[in-house]
């Protein structure tokens, strides 16, 4: 159905994209569910950046847009994937109260000066 073709472009997205140099890519939430992917960004010296939000402050974020559904089995999504994001990331940038524009200050410094 529908997931499995949205897996296998994520694949294929992955593969191009990560033989690629100097390039960032957001992915889905759902793609820790797929090694897959994680074993093409991993082929090259890239890193993979989890920003790491508490499930409060998604719900608070998510609240106003109603371009999502309602996910009535979101908090058990968030803590199934929380031990995966963790797993694959190189590094976590905590991102709770930071501005988009911190967040990327803190990343631009990590993946520089190797913090």
């Amino acid at each position: 159905g529908g997931d499995l073709l949205l897996r296998e472009t994520e694949i294929a997205i992955a593969k191009e994209y990560a033989s690629q140099e100097n390039q960032i890519i957001s992915s889905g939430a759902g793609v820790v569910h797929n090694k897959i992917i994680f074993d093409y960004f991993r082929k090259k010296e890239s890193k993979v950046i989890y920003l790491e939000a508490s499930y409060e402050t998604i719900a608070q974020r998510l609240v106003s847009d109603t371009s999502r559904p309602l996910l009535s089995n979101a908090k058990q999504l968030y803590d199934i994937r929380l031990p995966l994001y963790h797993y694959f990331a190189d590094l976590i940038v905590e991102v709770n109260t930071l501005s988009a524009e911190k967040i990327a200050e803190k990343i631009q410094q990590m993946v520089v000066h190797g913090l």
